[in-house]
C-alpha cells in the first residue's frame, strides 16, 4: 500500500497538471469511505441502466462476513458502544451506520428500476402491473415470462415458487387472454430485471446482517419496526439510551431530510414527516387514510420498547416487542374496520288517548294578556297629513306618540299586569 502511494505521488510530480490533487483508486479506500462516496453522490432522477451500488456488493459482503465471524466479546463491545455516547469508537458501529445510509440509496435505485420495468413491460403484459405490487416479484415474473405471455399457462410450477397460489391463478387467467407473442422487449430489459433482483437480494442481506447485530441489543424495538428502521432510529439519535429518552412525538421527524432526496416528495396521505418511521414495514403497508394515526401509535410503542431494552429487563428476548406489535396490529384492524351499521329504528306505537285540541279558555286568556293594549294601538296609528307629537327618552331616542292623546282610550283589564296566587301569598306574607 505504501509503494502504491509513493508511485501515485511520483506520477503526479511527473504530470503536467499543477492542481495538486492525487488520484487514489476507490478499492484502496476503507469500506466505510467507499460507501460514503456512493451515499454522497447526487441521486439519479431516472433509470440509466448503471448502478452505483452493485460494484460494491462483493466487497461489502466480505466485510459483513468478517463481522459475522467475530467473537462474542466484540459483540459486547458493540453493545457497549451503541448504548453509550461513544459509539464512534466502534468500527462495526461505523460500518452499520454506513450500511443504513446505503440502504436508502439501494431503495432509490430499486424504485427507479422498477418504474422503468413497469413502463416497458406494460405494453407486453399490462395486467401484471396491477396484479403484482412487489418490485422483486414483478421483475422475476417478467424475466420468466418474457414477451410470450401466452405461455404463462405452462409456467404454473415456476410461478408457484415466486408468488402465492391465489396470485398464480390470477396471473394465469390474465395471461390466457394473450394468444400470440407481443412486441419485442426493450433493449436492456433482461439486464434491468437481473439488476433489480440483485439489488433486492442485497437489501435482504443488509437487513439480515443489521438484524443479527442490532437485534441482539434492541430486540424489542426490532420486533416492532424491523432491523433496518430500528438501526436507523438508534444511529440518528446516537445511542439506544437517547432513543429511550426521546419523546415519541419527535420520532416521526427523524430522517426526513435523508429520505426526501431519494423518495417521492408527496402523496395521497398528505404527510410531511416522511422519515425513517414512515418507511418502516408496519407503517408503510397500511392505507393512506390511517397512516398518520398508525405512526403515532408505533412511535409511542417504540419508545416504550427502547426503555425495556435499555433497562435490561426482558431484553434477552423480544417478548415485550412482540406484544407491542400485536397491540399495534389490533389497533390497525380497528382503524380499518368499517363503521357499525345502525339499524333502522321503528316508529313507536301511538298512544291511545284523546288528543288535546288547540285553543281553549286558558289559551284565550293568555292571548288576551299578550295582545297589544289600546294605548299601544293608538300610538301606532298616525293621522294623515299632520305631524305627530314626539318626546325624547333619557337615552336621546325620539319616540312618536301617533294618535295617543287625541282620542279617549279606555284601560283594559285583560292587558293589566297580574300576580299569580303564589306571588300574592308571598306578598301578603311579608
Amino acid at each position: 500500500m505504501a509503494q502504491d502511494w509513493q508511485q501515485a505521488l511520483l506520477d503526479d510530480l511527473d504530470s503536467d497538471s499543477d492542481d495538486g490533487s492525487v488520484v487514489v483508486d476507490d478499492a484502496e479506500l476503507p469500506m466505510v469511505e467507499r460507501i460514503q462516496r456512493v451515499v454522497n453522490q447526487q441521486p439519479a432522477v431516472e433509470y440509466t441502466g448503471q448502478s452505483a451500488v452493485l460494484p460494491l456488493v462483493p466487497s461489502i459482503e466480505e466485510e459483513m462476513a468478517k463481522y459475522k465471524d467475530a467473537q462474542s466479546t466484540q459483540l459486547q463491545e458493540l453493545m457497549a458502544a451503541v448504548s453509550s455516547n461513544m459509539a464512534e469508537e466502534s468500527a462495526e458501529h461505523r460500518f452499520i451506520t454506513a450500511l443504513n445510509e446505503l440502504s436508502v440509496v439501494v431503495a432509490h435505485e430499486i424504485g427507479l428500476c422498477n418504474q422503468w420495468l413497469r413502463h416497458q413491460y406494460r405494453d407486453v403484459f399490462p395486467e401484471l402491473d396491477q396484479l403484482v405490487a412487489s418490485p422483486r416479484e414483478y421483475a422475476q415474473i417478467a424475466l420468466l415470462v418474457g414477451n410470450e405471455v401466452s405461455r404463462v399457462r405452462t409456467l404454473e410450477e415456476e410461478l408457484g415458487k415466486l408468488v402465492s397460489r391465489e396470485k398464480v391463478l390470477v396471473i394465469m387467467m390474465a395471461g390466457s387472454i394473450h394468444t400470440s407473442p407481443t412486441t419485442e422487449l426493450a433493449p436492456g430489459f433482461t439486464a434491468a430485471c437481473e439488476q433489480l433482483i440483485q439489488l433486492s437480494e442485497f437489501v435482504g442481506s443488509i437487513g439480515q446482517f443489521i438484524g443479527e447485530r442490532v437485534g441482539k441489543f434492541s430486540p424489542n424495538v426490532t420486533a416492532i419496526v424491523g432491523s433496518i428502521t430500528a438501526s436507523q432510529l438508534i444511529i440518528a439519535l446516537g445511542s439506544l439510551a437517547s432513543l429511550a429518552s426521546t419523546p415519541s412525538c419527535n420520532l416521526a421527524s427523524l430522517g426526513v431530510k435523508q429520505m426526501a432526496s431519494t423518495t417521492e416528495a408527496g402523496g395521497a396521505d398528505h404527510i410531511r414527516q416522511r422519515g425513517y418511521l414512515y418507511y418502516s414495514p408496519i407503517v408503510h403497508q397500511v392505507p393512506a387514510d390511517i397512516k398518520r394515526s398508525v405512526m403515532r401509535i408505533v412511535a409511542g410503542k417504540v419508545v416504550l420498547a427502547a426503555r425495556v431494552d435499555i433497562s435490561g429487563r426482558g431484553s434477552s428476548d423480544a417478548s415485550v416487542g412482540e406484544k407491542f406489535r400485536q397491540d399495534i396490529e389490533a389497533k390497525i384492524e380497528k382503524l380499518q374496520a368499517p363503521p357499525e351499521a345502525t339499524p333502522d329504528k321503528a316508529l313507536s306505537l301511538p298512544k291511545e288517548f284523546k288528543s288535546k285540541k288547540r285553543g281553549g279558555r286558558k289559551y284565550r286568556k293568555m292571548k288576551e294578556r299578550m295582545q297589544l293594549s289600546e294605548v299601544r294601538r293608538a300610538q301606532n296609528i298616525m293621522e294623515f297629513g299632520k305631524a305627530e307629537a314626539t318626546f325624547t327618552t333619557a337615552l336621546g331616542d325620539e319616540v312618536g306618540l301617533g294618535m295617543l292623546g287625541k282620542s279617549k282610550v279606555a284601560a283594559s283589564d285583560a292587558t293589566r299586569a297580574k300576580m299569580s296566587k303564589a306571588m300574592m301569598a308571598r306578598v301578603n306574607k311579608k
